[in-house]
């Protein structure tokens, strides 16, 4: 892993610790089978530098002392789960993301704000109550809640649930004075989560309890070497573990190629640890638990990220593969796009003569617009098209047409509102006007076109963009029919 290691292997279980080690892994694979072939691709760091277990994404940490405190093999199995659980669903490195841009996503025009705390345990209450569907046995002070289970989406779970604390909290600002500091001391909001403890309170504290044998380990400064210089942030939200930033070094370029490297490497580690699952499960006649839960969760956020990437990445390279090529440019995307979205990758540079943006405005197209209208205008920025781009506002007609030049403008416009679908009378403005001649043309569209529409916006070459999944009655059949080359935008 290209993840810098955050703590030192320096507090090797000893016999008694090992043994339990191996029983645990033994009753996880019996139970969690998938689990337990992640978990041999992953390393384990035993320290006692924190007070229990702790995982970054990359490597899990624990604590020797804490791993034995538990009560039976059984809650030692459902530790190993629990930190593999937050390594495959790429928890750690998503919360990275969300924190560095400020927010987590839009919904409509409103933001949904960015509460570590509350992600971390939304993140814990799918993957225990997948680990309980499993058969084991949970750990005291895990996190679990009624309205969340195994198959839930977190960014979902959470963003309903950051908004509900969101509103909760407004009142009290408005009191002003006494209910201020509520809001930080419940970051579950109204979605209670249950703390199944028996484990006591102080145990939060077991850090500065860990007494002469913490500083005896850190004096010996054995096992790899990680660099004590600055002590992680512990996450501090009420679960039994605690979840850590991810921390890559040089500088912002190749932070993020070593960050997408290992996400890389996480990506092929469950893949792998689905196959070998299923193969021992098919050879010993057990059950694989690799087609919901965590793991079927993994896979769909795996095809759903390598499809978010790509409509960014497909809209560019049809846009430039329609240039007269050239080279990478930083110049205006780095500055915006990193500014909007936390993304830092280049778009190719060509030449670019005009453009067609036709814009379904009828009352169900409106999904997404703002977020694929920044993206494009990244993209006008850098390509600079000569003669502008041509914006037409449709719906059963031509709404309104401009011409701008840059990407503010771009975003400047204010799009008129429209109701009912038809490209028709677009396109043939677009041949009244002259504007046939354009390099590249692109519809804006939820994809509810009539048949006619949809093969003449295909015959022009029109790159079909979509604000949401195509459906599989309508949408997507006529896509299919048609031959139309579409992406969808997702956050």
């Amino acid at each position: 892993m290209k993840a810098k290691q955050l703590f030192a292997n320096d507090a090797v279980p000893n016999e008694e610790q090992m043994e339990r080690y191996y029983a645990g892994s033994i009753i996880l694979q019996k139970k969690a089978l998938a689990y337990a072939c992640m978990k041999n691709q992953l390393e384990i760091i035993w320290t006692r530098t924190i007070p229990t277990a702790a995982t970054d994404g990359a490597y899990i940490y624990i604590n020797p002392d804490f791993f034995l405190s538990l009560d039976n093999d059984e809650q030692r199995a459902f530790l190993l789960g629990h930190e593999v659980g937050h390594v495959c669903l790429r928890h750690m490195d998503r919360a990275m993301h969300y924190d560095g841009r400020g927010f987590h996503s839009m919904r409509g025009d409103i933001q949904v704000p960015w509460i570590p705390q509350l992600w971390n345990v939304k993140a814990d209450e799918i993957i225990n109550a997948d680990l309980i569907a499993c058969g084991l046995q949970m750990i005291p002070k895990g996190m679990l809640n009624a309205k969340v289970n195994r198959n839930s989406q977190l960014d979902e779970i959470y963003a309903d649930a950051a908004l509900e604390k969101q509103q909760d909290d407004r009142p009290k600002e408005k009191q002003g004075g006494e209910s201020g500091d509520g809001s930080s001391e419940d970051p579950q909001g109204d979605e209670q989560s249950t703390d199944t403890s028996g484990t006591p309170d102080d145990q939060d504290d077991q850090s500065s309890q860990d007494g002469p044998e913490a500083d005896e380990s850190d004096e010996e400064g054995q096992g790899s070497g990680a660099d004590d210089s600055e002590e992680p942030e512990l996450s501090d939200h009420g679960g039994f573990d605690d979840h850590l930033t991810p921390v890559y070094e040089g500088d912002d370029d190749q932070q993020e190629l070593d960050r997408e490297d290992d996400q890389m490497q996480i990506d092929q580690a469950v893949q792998d640890a689905i196959e070998q699952a299923n193969s021992m499960a098919k050879r010993l006649g057990m059950r694989a638990g690799t087609g919901s839960g965590v793991f079927g969760r993994a896979v769909a956020d795996r095809k759903e990220r390598e499809h978010v990437i790509d409509w960014r990445e497909e809209l560019a390279e049809f846009i430039t593969s329609r240039t007269g090529g050239g080279e990478n440019s930083w110049k205006h995307i780095h500055r915006r796009r990193y500014a909007m979205y936390g993304s830092l990758n280049p778009t190719p540079m060509g030449l670019l003569s005009s453009m067609n943006l036709i814009e379904d405005r009828s009352g169900s197209a409106h999904h997404l617009h703002d977020l694929f209208m920044g993206e494009l205008a990244c993209l006008v920025d850098t390509l600079q098209p000569v003669d502008g781009v041509r914006v037409l506002f449709v719906d059963t007609e031509v709404l309104d047409t401009a011409v701008v030049h840059t990407g503010e403008e771009l975003l400047d416009l204010e799009a008129p509102a429209g109701g009912g679908t038809c490209m028709a009378p677009a396109l043939d403005r677009i041949d009244e006007e002259g504007w046939d001649d354009a390099d590249v043309t692109l519809c804006f569209t939820d994809g509810e076109l009539f048949d006619d529409d949809m093969q003449r916006l295909v015959d022009r070459d029109t790159l079909i963009v979509l604000d949401r999944k195509p459906d599989t009655y309508f949408v997507g059949p006529l896509l299919e029919k048609t031959g139309a080359r579409y992406i969808v935008v997702q956050p």
